[in-house]
């Protein structure tokens, strides 16, 4: 309530301002106007600089001398000291002024405030917001990301990024600061660094290709944004359905039938390029009571944060144990209750975040509700 009377005596100011500025009788609109007043990125560091631009056009015939004022705003009621630059504009022409700031106030979100004067009176006012934190998910407002169609013209890769960067604008416009990328990867657990240029993806069936994933990356980081990429335990498709041929030691059996999905048909024809999409995902559930096969998981996700540049993962299902396993020949290797099972269920993502944030130190780790037991939680029985 305070922000919005604040915010609603600001435009009042800025009204009566203006009419100071007509004052004069010598036109009917101020000669200056702010054409855009825009922050750098989306999110920042606590100790990051801040940097924000104007451009401010001069629509009057003569020439003109301004003074932009720009601030920090964040909490209810805290503002930075204005800075000031000044512009001397041309008839008919445009300026811009350049604001940096050393770091952000505080964590989460600031607003950045500028005004166009010209001696006492306030010509026009602009606002543009962004967030601080240095950890993602603090302030983590996430776009979902599927099935990129704008990239392809007829399931080809378009030659340029302009998809990507216009995705980007899409969700800059929207003030997400960060998106997953889901169902995007050959396999989502043992392939996440692939070699081809071009592929369907393991599950869902997306067409994917490694430049334009990297280009969208890239760009949205340029704007402040985080990527998050989609993780879990099981596999998928023919890169999936290819592994568990050659390494059925690394799927999970139940008395000696692996967990793989059937599908024979989609598996023949996932490759192929039809006139139109269709969607599957012959899953595969792979092992992961063997600390071998969670290691796999483990480096494919951190090597593809170098490749991509993720900054974290959503688990859609962590790295959970079975309660029990079984051999390829039938035999029963272990039976663990649901304390043990659980306590194996924590080391296999403690060791996860141990072996990825050595490497990457900023990496966050993110999981679905699902994955917490929040119904026999504290929160919700003390």
């Amino acid at each position: 309530m305070r922000r919005k009377l604040c915010a609603a005596l600001w435009a009042a100011a800025l009204a009566a301002s203006r009419l100071l500025a007509m004052a004069d009788g010598s036109t009917g609109a101020p000669p200056a106007r702010i054409a855009s007043w825009r922050v750098e990125k989306l999110l920042y560091r606590t100790d990051e600089q801040v940097r924000a631009t104007a451009t401010v056009t001069n629509v009057s015939d003569r020439e003109q001398e301004l003074v932009a004022r720009a601030w920090l705003e964040w909490d209810i009621d805290s503002a930075a000291t204005p800075d000031e630059k000044k512009l001397r504009l041309p008839a008919r022409s445009a300026g811009s002024a350049l604001f940096v700031w050393r770091q952000p106030h505080a964590m989460f979100g600031h607003s950045a405030r500028i005004e166009l004067r010209q001696g006492q009176a306030v010509l026009d006012a602009a606002e543009d917001v962004f967030a601080a934190s240095d950890h993602y998910w603090n302030t983590a407002l996430i776009a979902a990301a599927g099935f990129l169609w704008s990239q392809f013209d007829n399931f080809v890769p378009k030659p340029d990024t302009k998809w990507a960067e216009d995705i980007v604008a899409q969700w800059r416009a929207q003030y997400f600061n960060g998106f997953e990328k889901f169902f995007w990867a050959p396999d989502d657990f043992a392939e996440l660094t692939p070699e081809a240029e071009i592929w369907w993806s393991g599950q869902a069936r997306y067409l994917e290709t490694r430049k334009g994933l990297k280009a969208l990356i890239d760009i949205a980081h340029s704007n402040g944004m985080k990527a998050i990429t989609y993780a879990k335990l099981t596999g998928g498709g023919p890169t999936g359905a290819e592994i568990a041929r050659r390494h059925p030691e690394w799927v999970w059996h139940s008395q000696g039938v692996l967990a793989v999905d059937r599908n024979a048909r989609q598996l023949a024809e996932w490759d192929v390029t039809g006139e139109k999409h269709w969607g599957g995902w012959v899953a595969v559930n792979y092992n992961m009571n063997d600390p071998a096969v969670v290691d796999i998981g483990i480096r494919e996700l951190c090597d593809s944060a170098s490749m991509f540049g993720w900054d974290g993962a959503r688990w859609d299902g962590n790295f959970d144990v079975r309660t029990e396993v079984w051999s390829l020949d039938g035999r029963l290797v272990e039976r663990l209750n649901a304390q043990e099972a659980d306590a194996r269920n924590a080391a296999n993502m403690a060791r996860t975040k141990q072996f990825i944030s050595k490497r990457h130190p900023r990496f966050v780790y993110g999981y679905n509700w699902t994955q917490g037991n929040w119904q026999q939680s504290m929160a919700t029985k003390p």
